[in-house]
């Protein structure tokens, strides 16, 4: 978890050249970061079967920019900070290009974050709150036995390590409950997937004719098996 003031200079901002794109390599907490992280994975490298690894790359960052863009323009006091207006117009691209696999890992993605990564995430929540618990213990010892030898240079270094562990506990503190406070829009996700539906549609023709094609067999298929006469054996 990263400090609440990282995090605010580093949202989406008109009036910081820098964060305009690196809003988007940020994220409010751990569950953000690796709920993010394993879907962003998966769909760039589906991508790249059907795009450069430049175009790839491209519609990701340009999708999070024009997505945080046009929803500051419409909430300027709005607070943008991860990639997910990205993720959604890599997911948006992929789907168009390649629907015969970006479907089942639309299915996957989340069922594999919220029934793995997640769980992950709150165990090594639950460990780490430990191991603060434990190292704060052990030093708050250590300067009453310091003290009480008189040994006032090593009771004032264990004293400097207390103050350092509890500046961690309280940017992690700081942090989740930043995170649990700090919810996603639908309309923010939806202009990074229009972004990149333009474009495709403007630049990559070919790749989502193909595409189309790729999904109108899909369509009959998933049609020919539903509609598939009983047999009698």
């Amino acid at each position: 978890y990263l400090p609440n003031e990282v995090i605010s200079e580093n949202a989406f901002s008109f009036n910081q050249a820098g964060a305009l794109f690196s809003h988007m390599f940020y994220h409010v907490g751990a569950y953000h970061l690796l709920g993010n992280l394993l879907p962003l994975l998966l769909f760039i490298f589906l991508l790249e079967q059907s795009l450069s690894w430049l175009d790839t790359i491209s519609l990701f960052l340009f999708s999070g920019f024009f997505a945080s863009a046009m929803f500051s323009l419409i909430n300027p006091s709005s607070f943008l900070i991860g990639a997910s207006a990205g993720l959604s117009g890599v997911m948006a691209a992929a789907m168009m290009l390649n629907p015969s696999r970006a479907i089942p890992l639309l299915i996957a993605a989340p069922l594999i974050t919220y029934a793995a990564i997640f769980p992950l995430v709150t165990a090594m929540n639950q460990q780490q709150a430990e191991s603060f618990a434990s190292e704060t213990s052990a030093l708050k010892e250590q300067i009453t036995a310091f003290e009480n030898a008189g040994l006032t240079e090593e009771a004032e270094a264990a004293r400097q390590g207390l103050e350092k562990t509890e500046e961690k506990v309280r940017v992690v503190a700081e942090g989740q409950e930043r995170e649990h406070a700090t919810h996603t829009d639908l309309f923010v996700h939806a202009y990074g997937a229009l972004f990149a539906a333009a474009y495709l549609l403007a630049f990559k023709k070919d790749a989502v004719y193909r595409g189309l094609l790729e999904f109108n067999s899909l369509r009959v298929r998933v049609r020919n098996f539903f509609n598939k006469p009983d047999q009698n054996v």
